[in-house]
């Protein structure tokens, strides 16, 4: 449809259809690294805001919508390996500290942050 790679689904009775045109025009937001967690579909992915590939989640009732800029400024935090454990959504981004890929968590309470490693998990 010259979306570009935009995040699909499949229904059993009307087929597949598109549910959001995150980045609009022919480039595609490329959702990766899906994740249902807390009733939403949480997924890495580049809107046109600007952001840089980040940390995104859909529900149908909401639609999508970035949950958090990671790394402020276009580079983007590339969020990926997204996993539930202990009520919370853990994944790997890049922070704007230098550090390269580290350990982070949301929760919907809490919001995104970065969890700090030779202490207990949040």
């Amino acid at each position: 449809d010259g979306a570009g790679a935009e995040l699909w689904r499949y229904t059993t009775g009307g087929g597949a259809e598109r549910v959001a045109d995150i980045y609009a025009g022919a480039s595609g937001s490329t959702p990766n690294f899906l994740r249902p967690y807390n009733d939403a579909l949480y997924f890495g992915a580049s809107g046109d805001d600007g952001a840089g590939k980040e940390l995104w989640k859909y529900d149908p009732a909401n639609g999508a919508q970035r949950v958090e800029d990671i790394y402020d400024g276009s580079t983007g935090s590339f969020p990926m390996y997204m996993t539930v454990y202990a009520g919370g959504l853990y994944f790997t981004a890049n922070g704007n500290d230098g550090a390269g890929s580290e350990l982070w968590m949301y929760d919907p309470v809490n919001g995104v942050r970065q969890v700090v490693l030779g202490g207990e998990l949040p």
